[in-house]
Parts: C-alpha cells; structure tokens; sequence
C-alpha cells in the first residue's frame, strides 16, 4: 500500500487519507491470501486523530498474525513516524527525512482582521469554554484546554514510539521534540531497523511472514467519478487547464489548508518537510 501526501482524515486528493487508507489495511487482514503487508510512506505527517486511526488499524493487521513492514520513502516524518511507530519493521533509505516526534496545535482566529475593518462579534455564554468563536477568539480558559491536549497527545505520542522501537519514554524524548533526522541517523539513534528501499522492504516483510515463494500485489482504492474528473481537469499529466505558476501556488496553499482538518485541531506535521515534497 503505498501512502503518499500530508496525513488527513477525510478524502483528500493528494493526500494520505484514512478514509481511503483503512480499508485497504483491513482488506488486506481479512484476505487469507496475504500473507504481510508493506507500507510505503512518503509524507510530513498531518492530523494526529487520522495518525492514529491509520496505526490501529495497522496494529489490529499485525495482531492477526500478519507482519507489517513499512518503507520510507523521501520524507516519513511527524504522523508518517506515528503509523510505523507500532509495526514490526521499519526500512529506510540513508536520506530519508524522518523523526519531527512532536506536537502542535491550530485555531485560526479572524478577529484581529476583522476588527480592521471595522467588524466585531459579542454575545453570551454559560461558561468559559462555549465561546469557542473563530470570529472573536479564544478565551484564556480554551486556549488552556488546547495546550493541555497538545500536551496530552505529545506524551502519547512517546509512549506509542517508546512502545514500538522498544524504548524508555526518556530515551525517546531525547531523539523527539520535533527534530528530524536523516534515515542513516535515524538508525544509530534506533528509530529504524534498516537502511534500504522498498525491495528490501518487501524481502523482509516475507522473512517475517516464513514464506519464499510470493507475488506481490499493489492494493488501491477505485478513484471516485468525482475524483476521476478533478484528475482530468487538475492532474499534472494529461490537465485539461494549462499550467499557469499561479495556480501552481493557490493550489499548494489550498493542499496544505485543506489538511488541517483535525478534530482536535492537534497535529504531529514536520512544517519544514512541506516544501520538501512541494506543498
């Protein structure tokens, strides 16, 4: 399965989404004929809550009885790090962008702009956590509340890394706080098992699973008739609108807005890995 684009919840083009992700992981634990799966990630990470529905997912395959290997690709970093946090074998080439284990969180507020331009909001709540107002801001109190889960999501983010790469809390927040490191350190550091590429991911995930005599299957999602035709007018090849820099540019800012869609509004993303991987 090959998992590509920043991490989101709902359908997304161009994005690792769990909608569309998690029932080819199930399919591929219900399929008696698949013996193990590797998972090809390239991806700044994105919505923590998708992260996870994605790793459970992931943990449940494994707990079936069937080995996950996951190869990383260009960048696998932030969420793409908390998928293959849990699975039993991780692959990655010597300059892969990976690690970025940490935490944040986004409420965009207007207020500022609006009171520009002359406009502000009032009204009354019962207590200090209903006015969760993006046109008026956030309350001290919810403001609180968001650090507290961006806290809360952090120490489970460790404990998930500390629990799969078979570690202490502390030696895993020593190698986290959101750094990122290059796959030959990642694995002196302990956060990979292995230098290589997706064939090496392949020949180790059949290690696991005791098998030498295998085909290998490429499972995709069937692209909707919606999705097929935003494909034929946006698709780098074969685009029915001529390329133009501008659109280029509003096109990468809509991706990376579109997928701050968490909702906790918590996010593990490596914001330096968007350029990376163009958005």
């Amino acid at each position: 399965i090959t998992a590509t684009g920043p991490v989101v919840s709902n359908r997304m083009r161009g994005a690792l989404s769990a909608e569309r992700i998690i029932p080819l992981i199930r399919q591929a634990r219900q399929d008696d004929a698949i013996s193990a799966l590797v998972l090809r990630i390239n991806t700044p990470g994105g919505s923590s809550f998708a992260s996870e529905l994605i790793r459970q997912e992931l943990e449940l395959l494994q707990l079936s009885g069937k080995p996950v290997v996951v190869s990383m690709s260009n960048v696998a970093a932030s969420g793409g790090y908390w998928i293959a946090a849990t699975t039993d074998h991780i692959v990655a080439e010597p300059t892969t962008i990976t690690g970025s284990i940490g935490v944040f969180g986004i409420v965009p507020t207007f207020e500022d702009s609006l009171a520009a331009i002359g406009i502000a909001t009032d009204g009354v709540g019962t207590t200090p956590l209903s006015q969760a107002d993006p046109l008026a801001g956030l309350t001290p109190a919810m403001t609180q509340l968001l650090q507290n889960n961006v806290e809360i999501t952090y120490e489970q983010f460790l404990n998930l890394v500390a629990r799969g790469r078979d570690m202490s809390v502390e030696q895993v927040d020593e190698v986290a706080q959101g750094r990122v490191w290059l796959g030959d350190r990642a694995l002196e550091l302990g956060l990979i098992d292995q230098l290589g590429g997706q064939q090496d991911a392949i020949s180790m995930a059949a290690e696991l699973a005791g098998i030498s005599n295998y085909s290998i299957r490429q499972m995709r999602t069937p692209l909707s008739a919606r999705e097929m035709l935003l494909q034929e007018l946006f698709g780098e090849e074969n685009s029915l609108i001529p390329e133009h820099p501008l659109l280029n540019h509003l096109g990468a800012a809509w991706r990376q807005l579109a997928a701050l869609e968490d909702p906790a509004h918590t996010y593990a993303l490596c914001e330096g890995c968007l350029d990376f991987l163009g958005y």
